[in-house]
């Protein structure tokens, strides 16, 4: 049979074919339907035939956004297929996927799940069942639930797909790990730590069982992993994460925004002590890894010296530090139009590895300079001046300029009085450093005290601060987490009996008694009466 032009049935699907291919959608369309038209002319409406080729045209319809048309036609030939065929048919689930689509299009979303459940149902008595069609029906149903809100129901839809998948050899590796990643961070959207990292070590795994495994989305999956395992203070696996993900990154090019990210990771991880074997060089490699896609000059370019130049520092490589440290300055002066904040936190960081090394001069200057940089008189920026004017003092105390030093105390007890009132710890802290300079004990020089000096001027004395601060705001949830990482920091550097733990030890008895956790409160407590002062 032929239309009035005298085109065949078969000529006009590949005529409509090759016009869709030249983007000419209109005339692809309507040579779709004159060919539908022959070929209810020829075999009837209810022919399967007639009703299949009925439902490709919805659905093309469908996917030109014509909405109410394909609506129309689904809900009609659907209504056919009822009619002429069994009611387990395969073309009938086919015609409700189309009607929920369109649903879904709408933002139907009720509408879109109720239509997908009866799909769901269909196709699990249908006698030409496959469970290729029946995950992407629960797929598509999850997508809906996420789409309205319900991230239970989301949820719910997800595992089912992926049960499915997982007890079908048939699936490839790669469907599996789409849905366990999706169903992974869902988990962590709802903060279902335990659940979500099952699903990642499960992604991970088929990653790795791949040929030609996606390095870019192993060491996303990992990154989510170590952070995952750090909410649960699983340092252990956490640093297996890192580790896993350093070396995906190591065998193959990944994009520059993943490898920072894991490289900040990495760094986080060292800074807060928790690393078990994690060593400055795994850092440094890192550093590397990332070196040749950074801007030089930009932002990102000075954040990576400065991180690198902390961990130095932290590992007791302070000449190493001081390198690192003066080659983000030296970036830092060529841009200006950096921020003054991120310069003054380098030099005060520079400051304290060169009073490490005892270049007690040089650290005089740094600070000197961290001190102007902090001139705003709002109460954030005269608690930095603060802190600057402290480590200020403390450095003269040291060089034997007990007048300077003296003067820079009184003026960072003056900037604390104003700011934090006068029972604040930081306040005390400037008070009792006055004290010492007003009533000096005899003191024995030595290189160990040179180094607690580094550290009580140190970042993480700055994190100290913040962590007092904390405290003062009643915030003790975060306070803790803080305290706990500079304990850690300190006792990887200095040892776990030196007094410069005490403090530390002391805020988190008092942290703890805050959260009700008298038992752990004694237990920090007793610890900090044995060591000696």
């Amino acid at each position: 049979m032929r239309d009035a032009n005298g085109r065949s049935y078969e000529e006009l699907c590949a005529l409509a074919e090759a016009l869709r291919g030249q983007s000419r959608l209109t005339e692809s369309l309507r040579a779709k339907e004159d060919a539908l038209s022959l070929l209810i002319k020829e075999y009837g409406p209810f022919h399967p035939q007639t009703l299949s080729d009925s439902l490709a045209y919805a659905r093309l319809l469908y996917d030109e956004s014509m909405f109410k048309e394909a609506l129309e036609l689904t809900i009609q030939t659907k209504e056919s297929i009822e009619r002429a065929l069994t009611e387990h048919h395969p073309l009938l689930p086919q015609s409700y996927r189309i009607i929920a689509l369109i649903y879904q299009a709408q933002e139907l979303f009720f509408e879109a799940s109720l239509i997908l459940k009866k799909e769901i149902e269909l196709r699990k008595h249908i006698s030409e069942r496959t469970n290729e069609s029946l995950v992407d029906a629960f797929d598509l149903l999850a997508t809906v639930y996420k789409e309205s809100g319900d991230d239970e129901e989301h949820q719910v839809q997800l595992r089912n797909a992926l049960e499915l998948v997982n007890h079908d050899p048939g699936f490839p590796p790669t469907r599996i790990v789409d849905l366990a990643l999706r169903l992974g961070m869902s988990y962590q959207e709802s903060n279902m730590v335990t659940e979500s990292i099952r699903c990642f070590e499960l992604t991970l795994q088929k990653l790795h069982s791949l040929e030609d495994t996606d390095r870019s989305k192993s060491i996303e999956c990992s990154l989510k992993l170590a952070e995952l395992y750090g909410e649960m203070e699983d340092w252990e696996q956490r640093e297996r994460s890192l580790r896993v993900a350093l070396q995906e990154m190591t065998a193959q090019k990944t994009s520059d925004d993943l490898s920072l990210e894991l490289y900040y990771a990495v760094v986080h991880h060292y800074q807060e002590g928790r690393g078990l074997s994690l060593c400055l060089q795994d850092i440094t490699e890192a550093f590397h890894s990332i070196e040749s896609s950074v801007s030089p000059g930009s932002r990102e370019h000075v954040d990576t010296l400065a991180a690198l130049g902390e961990c130095c520092y932290l590992a007791g490589e302070y000449e190493q530090a001081q390198t690192v440290l003066e080659s983000a300055l030296k970036v830092l002066q060529e841009n200006t139009h950096l921020s003054n904040e991120k310069r003054a936190e380098i030099l005060h960081n520079l400051g304290t590895a060169y009073v490490a090394t005892n270049r007690l001069k040089d650290a005089e200057q740094c600070f000197q300079e961290t001190v102007t940089l902090h001139a705003s008189d709002d109460s954030q920026a005269m608690v930095a001046r603060a802190y600057s004017l402290y480590a200020l003092g403390t450095v003269e105390k040291m060089m034997g300029e007990a007048h300077k030093a003296l003067s820079h105390l009184q003026e960072c007890h003056t900037a604390r009085l104003s700011a934090l009132g006068d029972t604040h710890p930081l306040t005390k802290q400037a008070s009792e450093a006055i004290a010492r300079i007003k009533e000096p004990k005899q003191e024995q020089a030595s290189q160990s005290s040179t180094t607690s000096a580094a550290y009580s001027i140190s970042h993480t004395a700055a994190e100290f601060n913040t962590a007092l601060l904390l405290m003062n705001e009643q915030n003790f949830r975060e306070a803790h987490a803080l305290l706990e990482k500079i304990l850690h920091v300190l006792e990887r550097q200095l040892g776990t009996e030196h007094s410069d733990l005490i403090p530390v030890l002391e805020q988190l008895v008092t942290v703890q008694s805050k959260l009700g956790r008298e038992e752990e409160a004694r237990t920090y407590a007793q610890r900090a009466a044995t060591i000696e002062r």
